[in-house]
């Protein structure tokens, strides 16, 4: 087992006192070879203390935030040959050890190594997104997809969110309009708010309109796409399209565990100048919902009024993106307020991958994380 992504902050690991076991078969006292498995329990250790001990190790930078982290054992420490080997936290809830970091690099002293000095390890919960990818798919996103890229604005760095659509309505018997988002989440299936597909006396939805960051784009990069049908479930609702879209357009992944990431919003307004180009917002990073939730409030920008159901996405290490919310909100848009309601994408998981028809994977040995 990987440790939680959740629990990736050393310097909590450090104030509540943790502790790793570290096995491996290098070196013993004097520089001598064994070919007994030995082990030796090391406390997390502060970047400060850590660079305090060790001068070259702030002298090069380390230990590099997120990435790695230190370890300290008094008259005890690894040595050449442990390299590679683990460190080990248990966890007394699930009675199972779950691998933390990997010994990077120790001290040498003589023969052997010194005791009573810091020891640098890769901190694994970096790298636990990309492993999943790998090893994990249907723990690395809910439908089992071989990549979630980042999006964003930026197209020298990022993606475009062309997997962002907007809802088109027949208003007033001839007059198309959009009112709500909706999100590709595989080729045939787009999630929206349930209250995106009510019917309405004054509107009705025809179809999808996505391959563009613009509403009212006539630049032929837009394509629109009707709907076979709609399957709603309380808050959310999932609209299956007649036909797969363009393949230039990748669906944006969702989430199969609780994490944290770094927050986006990505929406159109309702009174800005056609043609609309699509907004981004990072918000303050939280830690989104917990297993019980439903609907969490969100912090937003407060001068806006935006289509319905704005999604939002987060990121993790830089290079992995995921829908975890929708916004709920009334179809006439998104009242000007500096909190918003948004509905738990994760909450609908098993839902989702049923309408979708994408396989469970119970046939698979995931992580406890994973379970959705």
């Amino acid at each position: 087992n990987l440790w939680d992504e959740a629990d990736r902050d050393v310097s909590m690991l450090v104030s509540k006192q943790y502790s790793g076991k570290v096995v491996g078969w290098g070196l013993v006292e004097g520089g001598g070879r064994t070919n007994n498995l030995n082990r030796v329990e090391m406390n997390f250790l502060d970047a400060e203390s850590c660079q305090k001990g060790v001068p070259a190790f702030k002298r090069n930078g380390f230990p590099k935030k997120d990435k790695s982290y230190c370890a300290i054992r008094e008259n005890q420490t690894v040595c050449s040959g442990d390299s590679g080997g683990g460190m080990f936290l248990y966890d007394s809830n699930r009675k199972a050890y779950y691998l933390r970091g990997f010994v990077s690099q120790g001290v040498t002293a003589g023969r052997g190594c010194e005791a009573n000095v810091p020891v640098l390890f890769t901190d694994i919960a970096f790298y636990l997104k990309w492993i999943e990818q790998i090893a994990l798919p249907k723990c690395y996103n809910l439908l089992g997809y071989g990549e979630c890229p980042m999006f964003g604005m930026d197209e020298n760095k990022y993606k475009l969110p062309l997997g962002i659509a907007h809802l088109k309505y027949q208003f007033r018997r001839n007059l198309l309009i959009s009112d709500c988002h909706g999100v590709l989440i595989s080729k045939k299936h787009v999630l929206t708010q349930a209250g995106c597909v009510e019917p309405n006396q004054l509107r009705e939805l025809q179809s999808i309109s996505i391959g563009s960051i613009f509403i009212n784009d006539y630049s032929g990069s837009v394509a629109q796409y009707e709907i076979d049908s709609v399957k709603t479930n309380a808050d959310l609702a999932i609209l299956i399209l007649k036909r797969d879209v363009s393949q230039q357009i990748s669906p944006i992944c969702l989430p199969s565990a609780h994490e944290t990431g770094s927050p986006t919003i990505f929406f159109w307004t309702r009174r800005s100048p056609h043609p609309k180009k699509i907004q981004q917002v990072n918000i303050d990073a939280l830690k989104m919902g917990d297993k019980s939730s439903q609907i969490f409030q969100v912090n937003v920008p407060s001068n806006q009024t935006r289509l319905g159901g704005t999604p939002l996405l987060y990121s993790i290490t830089g290079s992995h993106m995921f829908l975890r919310a929708l916004e709920k909100c009334p179809w006439k848009g998104c009242a000007q307020q500096e909190t918003a309601q948004f509905v738990d994408v994760l909450h609908y998981g098993g839902w989702i991958r049923d309408v979708v028809g994408a396989k469970s994977g119970e046939d698979e040995l995931l992580p406890p994380r994973c379970a959705v």
